[in-house]
Parts: structure tokens; sequence; C-alpha cells
């Protein structure tokens, strides 16, 4: 799954994106790795190395990126099916509230 490469070797980001899996039809260019570095994916950045004036990532730098993306996909799929409100949900809600206004005598 991962690029074939030593996990403390240090690769350019171009022959990285080339080791990558696809993504749908196309490879997965050069510049995203380089986006990925710098702002990031949903909010979780690349770690890199300069090697003179080459941006370069190891294999555990990519392991860990694309593991705290993992990460964060999960706890906000998590966390979606409790905020998900449906015209179900909301009729037994007010309907809850309703019992209990009922029951307080309001």
């Amino acid at each position: 799954m991962f690029p074939k490469f030593e996990a403390d070797e240090p690769l350019p980001l171009g022959q990285v994106a080339a080791l990558l899996p696809r993504r749908g039809k196309g490879k997965i260019h050069k510049s995203t790795l380089y986006r990925w570095s710098t702002k990031g994916c949903r909010g979780i950045v690349l770690d890199y190395v300069e090697v003179g004036h080459c941006r370069c990532v190891t294999k555990q730098m990519l392991e860990d990126f694309f593991a705290r993306l993992t990460k964060a996909s999960k706890d906000k799929h998590r966390g979606a099916d409790a905020t998900i409100q449906t015209s179900a949900r909301r009729r037994r809600a007010a309907e809850g509230a309703t019992r209990e206004l009922d029951r307080q005598g309001i």
C-alpha cells in the first residue's frame, strides 16, 4: 500500500507522488504533496524535511500523515450521527418537551 522505500530515507515530493496509489483515474500530482506540506488536507499538514532546496518526506512521515487523516475522518463521521437532525428526531424531541412541560404543569 505504501511506497516501496526505506522508512527513514527522504525522497523528493515528485518521486513520492509517482509511488503513491492512484486516486480515481489519475496519479497524485507532486503539487498535491506540496499543498499537503504547506496548507494541509482537512486541517492536517504533511511533515517534511528540506534537503538543500528540495522538499522531501520519509515513509514514516507519510504513514503518520495518512493515519492522522484517517483518524480525523473517523472522528468526524462518528460525531455526525449525533448531530443529524431528521424530521422524526425533531418531532420526538418536541413531543418529549411537550410531555415534560405538561408534567411540570406549564
